[in-house]
């Protein structure tokens, strides 16, 4: 009786099997999921994956079930954890997870690549917001790789590529937008097989604000502003009087444009296009009548406002009393008169180094349009002006001459 017992339980072990099937994928990363198949008799229940470096000890790993057939047929998805070895020659079968049932190993060998390592990467990067007039619209990242044989990638936040405007190996030009934190991921690949990712922080500090003259008078592509003072005035520095107001912490530099006024503190020769300037706002000299024009740039914690100095203030110290000249009325010509669209000025003698102004005025004194005269013959536009009467007020030296002329 005992003897017939124990063939029965023979018989029903023989009926209780599981056999791993060929793999589909024969290759894979760590890290990476791996789909096996099982034929399953006999055996209910839940199963799990196991995989052997020797083919004598197995580890299960995290599996989930995926699908399974009328022909007994069962498929569950592995997780190759990031840390296995690699190798050659693993073996793979299903187990069942509820009994003593160990199926047999699939004929497929399974070759595992061992994951790479993150590569290396600044952990924060900082710049600045592209100045006024720059196309330096980009950034460079540097991703250093562990291996020559490495390829490295980068990603954005969710896992689009970049756009990446460079052809160095490991080495990318991104956009850096406006001021704000961006964050990047980059990996590297060794032997198809992508390490995990390593975050980059890139800070956008803003670009300064623009300075803007006080009492702007034209702002045609470039804004100007003036200020006046009379012969022996006491001056105070440009940034105090010369600028709207500031933030403390915005630098400025202040650049000569042109004109023969002493400004105390900055040189006394033209350096708008050899100098970034200098940081001393300067102090006009009102000891003796003159003009200068100062141009600015600006700094918030090292990033400047504009490649390109569009600002200019007109420093102007007028003499006691400007003098009415008859000899200067008769060498300038102003024609046509009446005029429609343009007048042009000629005066006659008028040859460097001497510079002037020209100023347009409507009928109640007001200031319509300021130029610095630089030749000897130049002209005025009247497009944007109705119909009328107007003077031009030409300024050379401590003299000047008021000329009324017609727009019809």
């Amino acid at each position: 009786m005992v003897g017939a017992l124990a063939g029965v339980g023979s018989l029903q072990a023989l009926a209780q099997s599981i056999t791993t099937l060929p793999l589909a994928v024969t290759s894979i990363c760590a890290g990476s999921q791996l789909d096996v198949t099982g034929r399953i008799v006999g055996v209910a229940g839940n199963f799990r994956v196991a995989i052997s470096a020797d083919g004598i000890t197995y580890s299960t790993v995290t599996s989930v079930s995926l699908t399974s057939t009328t022909s007994n047929e069962v498929t569950y998805r592995a997780i190759i954890p990031a840390s296995t070895q690699a190798g050659d020659a693993y073996q793979v079968r299903l187990v069942s997870a509820d009994s003593t049932i160990i199926g047999t190993p699939s004929t497929s060998l399974l070759r595992i690549k061992a994951k790479p390592e993150p590569p290396k990467v600044p952990a924060l990067v900082t710049t600045c917001e592209r100045a006024n007039g720059s196309n330096s619209a980009f950034i460079g990242v540097s991703v250093t790789v562990t291996s020559p044989m490495t390829v490295s990638k980068l990603y954005n936040p969710d896992g689009s590529i970049p756009y990446n405007d460079s052809s160095t190996p490991n080495y990318f030009v991104v956009v850096k937008g406006g001021a704000g934190t961006q964050y990047f991921y980059a990996t590297q690949l060794l032997d198809g097989c992508e390490s995990d990712k390593k975050e980059i922080k890139l800070v956008v500090s803003p670009r300064a604000p623009s300075p803007v003259p006080v009492n702007i008078w034209s702002t045609n592509g470039e804004i100007w502003g003036e200020i006046t003072y009379k012969q022996g005035d006491k001056a105070v520095s440009i940034r105090e009087y010369g600028l709207q107001p500031l933030p403390d912490n915005v630098q400025i530099s202040y650049v000569r444009e042109s004109g023969d006024l002493p400004i105390i503190g900055l040189p006394d020769y033209p350096n708008a296009y050899s100098s970034l300037g200098d940081i001393s706002p300067g102090i006009p000299n009102t000891s003796k009548p003159g003009r200068a024009v100062v141009k600015f740039r600006t700094y918030l914690n090292g990033c400047v406002n504009s490649v390109f100095q569009t600002e200019h203030l007109v420093i102007t110290v007028l003499p006691t009393a400007l003098v009415e000249n008859p000899v200067l009325a008769d060498a300038i010509v102003v024609y046509p008169v009446p005029a429609t669209t343009e007048v042009n000025v000629r005066i006659q003698g008028f040859l460097p180094p001497l510079t002037g102004w020209v100023e347009l005025l409507d009928r109640r004194g007001n200031t319509l349009y300021r130029a610095q005269i630089w030749q000897g013959e130049f002209t005025v536009g009247l497009q944007n002006y109705p119909q009328g009467d107007y003077w031009l007020r030409i300024h050379v030296g401590d003299q000047q001459v008021t000329k009324q002329i017609l727009k019809q």
